[in-house]
């Protein structure tokens, strides 16, 4: 019996590869005629309320995103540092603290650190550009990723560890994930310009309200005058019907003036 199986199985399995070989070459030599096979689609959000959906690249041709994404795709691998360049590197840092310390004197030290998407990707966060980005994949199945599962990594806590000690002045951040608030950075000293996920505001009294879950918006499309629809279909305990905005600066959209400014204005004149 267990003979009789283990030929079966062996049949099963050559007559598989029999037809994949056969439809690769199928494949090969009439592309027309298995052009769905081959042709890539893309998944759109819309900007006027209509569900997302998957579109040809036959129909994306010529368009600003088509041509980010090819060239997003055709990025190489992400280099990761072996122990020994990492080690060269915090070296270098600490000397240039050491050094601007000394140029100080007894005047506070004010470093400014800008961060982004590698901080996060340490801690398990999927970027959005890049070979393996979100956006460049651009696969429904990575569309559910759970950001209220990811805890800190070590470059976050790195960092609470260097504002306790008085090295960070101000992060600007690039990140929308929460994790440098959530690893205990100081939210006064930080400016996060594209937003955190994990916030709401007023637009009335500028409350910010911080929630366990990802905030989503009610609704994909734009306002009546323009502009992207921020309401979250919540409203603010303070403010009498005035509802909640998300604080995320969505793809298309500009940063936020302010925060912009106050990058800018923390990052000018600073020697590190």
């Amino acid at each position: 019996m267990f003979f009789e199986l283990f030929i079966l199985e062996m049949l099963c399995f050559f007559l598989f590869l029999a037809l994949f070989s056969s439809l690769t070459r199928c494949v090969s030599s009439h592309p027309a005629y298995f052009s769905f096979l081959l042709t890539r689609k893309f998944l759109l959000e819309w900007s006027d309320g209509a569900p997302a959906s998957w579109v040809e690249e036959k129909h994306l041709v010529g368009s600003d995103s088509l041509e980010e994404w090819d060239m997003a795709e055709e990025e190489g691998e992400e280099i990761i540092c072996s122990d020994d360049i990492l080690q060269n590197k915090v070296e270098q840092l600490v000397r240039w603290i050491r050094e601007l310390k000394e140029e100080k004197k007894q005047n506070p030290v004010r470093i400014v650190w800008h961060v982004g998407a590698g901080l996060s990707a340490g801690a398990g966060v999927p970027t959005f550009r890049g070979k393996k980005g979100l956006w460049t994949r651009n696969r429904p199945e990575l569309q559910g990723f759970d950001l209220s599962s990811v805890q800190p990594g070590y470059s976050h806590r790195a960092l609470v560890a260097l504002q306790r000690a008085g090295y960070v002045y101000h992060v600007v951040s690039q990140n929308y994930d929460n994790l440098l608030g959530r690893a205990g950075l100081v939210r006064a000293r930080m400016s996060e310009i594209h937003g955190n996920i994990f916030q709401e505001r007023c637009p009335s009294c500028a409350k910010i309200y911080e929630r366990a879950t990802p905030v989503e918006r009610e609704s994909n499309g734009v306002l009546p005058g323009g502009g992207f629809d921020h309401r979250t279909g919540r409203f603010c305990e303070t403010c009498p019907g005035e509802e909640l905005l998300d604080t995320l600066v969505h793809f298309g959209e500009g940063l936020k003036v302010h925060l912009a400014t106050n990058s800018i204005e923390y990052s000018t004149d600073r020697r590190l």
